[in-house]
């Protein structure tokens, strides 16, 4: 992807600046047009730009659909043997994707990436996703994460919608009051967010056990266009900005991260990776086009909550 095609492209533009602004690479701060782009042909050359951008990607063809989430439902596969095992564990996942959110900020409500509601005993409202995802809207200061302030210095307005689900009418929208903790540029890619207090929301996702290669997985996430693929088109039909569900299977396992061949597009940054049981066993961040989408694993997850959640 050239330098151009970023610039030229308002949602990648944004996403690049952000990071480069909150990202601990350079403080660019108020600099000038020229110097930012020496600086992001820089990051091109060292290669960071394409980890940025690429946060999703489909591995195979055809082989991997994404299913529109609509009234809670998702779209009935049409691979027969991919459709007879999603049809037998229907009521989980649908269940389970319920707790899953598109994340908005700015007055525009500009789409940050997906979050989810994790279930941590004692709490409640706790959300986790990718730390390129909370550092759209977040800053990290001496004093620990915070949000960004608009020109009037008022803090950014940010809010996970729990639906977005493409019929145009529903909406459960949660404002987000805290960014509790944002992982380092040398750790796992994991941001936590607190929402506001509500007399009522989804059940909280659970977490599960280590998975092994050939283990079934959903990614539940917000469908964005790929700029540099044309098979999400296909995929979506050119339906993007909404809850889908991606169906795959663990291709790989590592220490830190999984990868699977589920098909994701960018907006999936922060979406669970979940078992047939309902239980996140990853947080997707990343893919390479062809070859792997890549999640945290559970264990790094589980690490991750142990420090995050404030005593």
């Amino acid at each position: 992807m050239s330098i151009e095609r970023i610039l030229g492209n308002l949602v990648l533009r944004d996403e690049v600046f952000g990071r480069l602004r909150d990202g601990g690479w350079s403080p660019l701060g108020h600099q000038p047009p020229g110097e930012l782009f020496e600086e992001l042909l820089r990051l091109n050359e060292e290669g960071l730009l394409d980890w940025m951008l690429n946060a999703g990607e489909v591995i195979l063809d055809g082989a991997r659909p994404m299913l529109p989430v609509v009234g809670g439902s998702f779209a009935r596969a049409a691979l027969p043997t991919m459709s007879a095992s999603l049809e037998a564990v229907r009521p989980i996942l649908e269940q389970a994707g319920s707790a899953v959110g598109r994340l908005e900020y700015g007055v525009e409500r500009r789409v940050a990436g997906t979050g989810w509601l994790v279930e941590v005993p004692g709490q409640g409202g706790l959300v986790v996703t990718n730390r390129h995802v909370a550092l759209r809207f977040g800053k990290r200061t001496d004093a620990g994460p915070d949000f960004r302030h608009d020109l009037d210095n008022r803090p950014v307005p940010v809010a996970m919608e729990l639906k977005a689900e493409g019929n145009m009418v529903e909406s459960w929208r949660v404002p987000v009051t805290q960014i509790l903790h944002v992982e380092p540029d040398s750790g796992p890619d994991l941001a936590l967010l607190r929402l506001a207090p509500r007399a009522t929301t989804p059940p909280p996702i659970r977490l599960g056990d280590a998975v092994a290669v050939g283990s079934d997985i959903a990614v539940i996430g917000f469908s964005t266009d790929n700029p540099g693929d044309s098979a999400d088109n296909i995929l979506l039909g050119g339906r993007f900005g909404f809850k889908t569900l991606s169906p795959g299977t663990v291709t790989q396992v590592e220490a830190a991260r999984i990868a699977h061949d589920a098909s994701t597009t960018p907006g999936f940054s922060g979406a669970p990776v979940l078992d047939f049981q309902g239980r996140a066993v990853g947080v997707h961040f990343a893919g390479e086009k062809r070859v792997a989408n890549f999640a945290v694993t559970v264990e790094t997850l589980r690490q991750f909550l142990a420090v995050g959640i404030p005593a």
